[in-house]
């Protein structure tokens, strides 16, 4: 494997830990704003998958640019 590709592996994993902190962060903070405990639940889990899919489509685009693909 490539030091190109475990450098985006290391990105990716280190992206989840951070999707998922910020989702369980949303979820916390909304229910401590006086959320119902589903709605604090979706909010969380909306945040997390957000964040997850934002940071999919970054990596994505510098990886397709980084190898000239078009």
């Amino acid at each position: 494997m490539s030091i190109q590709m475990t450098l985006l592996v290391l990105a990716l994993a280190m992206g989840a830990v951070i999707a998922l902190i910020s989702g369980i962060a949303a979820g916390v903070l909304s229910w401590l704003a006086g959320t119902h405990p589903a709605g604090s639940i979706v909010r969380g889990g909306a945040t997390f998958v957000g964040v997850l899919v934002m940071e999919v489509a970054v990596l994505t685009l510098f990886w397709t640019v980084s190898n000239g693909v078009r």
